[in-house]
């Protein structure tokens, strides 16, 4: 399942219908104009940090004195979702979320909301992957040595335990294979 968040900022302003501006007008347009920049500032970092992840700004909008509108609060959505067996993926995928949630200046609560649920999913995803990787090392242990019998003989092994075999001969130190069912005796030379 996909589970999405709304990365918000919101600070709703009283509305202002006039035509003509005043002195309180102009200080309002002024507070509106600061305030719709610090906000698309705000919503753009998450939306371009989110990447993939996060939707496009969505704006709460205000109507200024001026008859202009001014972006007083706003949000992303951003999936916070784990990646399905894939551990890998999903830190990756968490890492860039939390970095979203964070990329504003000053991150409002929701904003570190998201940001811890992220860090909890990448703690998920760091886990899961040690465990892979564990037993991917318990997987690749060398096998078990070859069981010998009386006077060195080796005995027949299964076919997963078979390994080469260093015999003498003549001539310097060459590598044999046991591809047969019976075993040679490590003094003899390897057959030609």
């Amino acid at each position: 399942t996909t589970e999405i968040y709304t990365l918000s900022l919101h600070d709703a302003l009283p509305i202002c219908d006039t035509e003509d501006v005043s002195a309180e007008d102009a200080a309002r347009i002024e507070k509106l104009r600061k305030r719709d920049a610090e906000v698309r500032r705000h919503e753009m970092a998450h939306a371009s940090a989110g990447g993939a992840h996060a939707g496009a700004p969505n704006y709460d909008l205000e109507r200024g004195p001026d008859g202009s509108m001014y972006a007083v609060g706003g949000h992303v959505r951003i999936d916070v979702s784990p990646v399905a067996g894939d551990p890998a993926a999903t830190l990756r995928k968490m890492q860039q979320v939390r970095r979203a949630a964070l990329a504003p200046a000053e991150p409002s609560p929701q904003d570190r909301r998201v940001a811890s649920r992220a860090s909890a999913e990448e703690a998920k995803a760091r886990t899961a992957l040690r465990e892979e990787h564990a037993q991917a090392a318990r997987a690749k242990q060398p096998p078990a040595p070859l069981p010998q019998g009386e006077e060195g003989d080796v005995e027949t092994a299964a076919p997963e335990q078979r390994e080469p075999l260093a015999a003498s001969g003549r001539g310097g130190f060459s590598i044999m294979t046991l591809h047969a069912e019976r075993a040679y005796r490590r003094s003899e030379p390897p057959p030609r």
